[in-house]
């Protein structure tokens, strides 16, 4: 397949993420019951991945690899994707925090953001202080690191641990709201529907970024040629689409719901529910 088809499958997968980024981001600003500290973590989140699928939007299949625009689009790559990585890494230790030791988090989060942009830029630029500015290539639609051992060292290497110990972490909290859904009866529907939630996130993670590394594994070890240009369609379909998945799993919230529903009295109750000792470590979650 040619490099524009490659091109056009990223285009398309893209947009629908800018999309469901936009519609978290139109959410989170129009309607102050969705304006919680979960879910700024998870309007952040929407804001780094829309930066994601503008890097990814930008054509460079035919560009030369030595041209600004393919050099700035590698770095950006790279330090966006490993920002989304992580941030999503930060929402499981302060859901952890709030919802396990029922600590506020709201003060330190663009702290936390200050230094996760800082320490993706500074991984951003390795490979190019490691190798040149010419270590980079855009034979698979788009520019990005030509030398196979740092791809798994800047992205992939962080990005598996970060799905391992996210799903750890989920573990945890996800034992002790059904802990105390059972010392709470009332609040059990309210931790049955976040426990359904947070297990999808690191599944999400998985579904985006599985494809792209099998590919990057059959890269590493020159798989079959034929292989890698119908399978880095797919790959690349699939890291672009992490913006919309977690759009969708966003949209499913019993809050958000609400809101599209104009239920304004569920929306009420669980506004209160957020602001009692009860209640806080599993309405402001969800």
């Amino acid at each position: 397949m040619s490099d524009v088809h490659e091109y056009i499958s990223i285009l398309v997968s893209s947009f629908l993420s800018l999309l469901g980024c936009t519609f978290i981001l139109f959410l989170y600003y129009k309607y102050k019951s969705l304006q919680g500290q979960a879910y700024k973590l998870i309007s952040i989140l929407a804001i780094i991945d829309i930066f994601h699928c503008i890097a990814f939007m930008i054509p460079t299949y035919n560009e030369d690899i030595q041209s600004t625009r393919c050099i700035c689009q590698a770095i950006s790559i790279t330090a966006i994707t490993l920002a989304s990585i992580l941030w999503t890494f930060v929402i499981s230790v302060f859901l952890y925090i709030g919802v396990v030791k029922k600590k506020s988090y709201e003060d330190k989060i663009f702290k936390v953001l200050f230094i996760c942009i800082v320490l993706c830029l500074i991984v951003a630029f390795i490979p190019p202080l490691v190798s040149g500015f010419h270590n980079f290539t855009n034979k698979s639609g788009w520019c990005w690191i030509k030398d196979e051992c740092l791809k798994f060292f800047v992205l992939y290497l962080p990005l598996w641990l970060v799905i391992i110990t996210n799903t750890g972490i989920y573990m945890v909290v996800i034992k002790h709201l059904k802990l105390a859904s059972d010392m709470h009866p009332e609040l059990k529907h309210l931790g049955i529907s976040m426990i359904r939630k947070l297990r999808m996130y690191p599944i999400i993670l998985i579904i985006s970024f599985l494809p792209v590394t099998m590919y990057r594994i059959f890269e590493f070890f020159k798989a079959d040629d034929d292989k890698n240009e119908t399978f880095i369609i797919v790959a690349g379909m699939f890291t672009c689409l992490n913006g919309f998945f977690n759009a969708i799993v966003y949209g499913c919230t019993k809050n958000v719901r609400n809101v599209l529903t104009s239920r304004r009295v569920g929306i009420e109750r669980y506004s209160r529910m957020e602001g009692s000792p009860k209640g806080i470590s599993i309405a402001q979650n969800k």
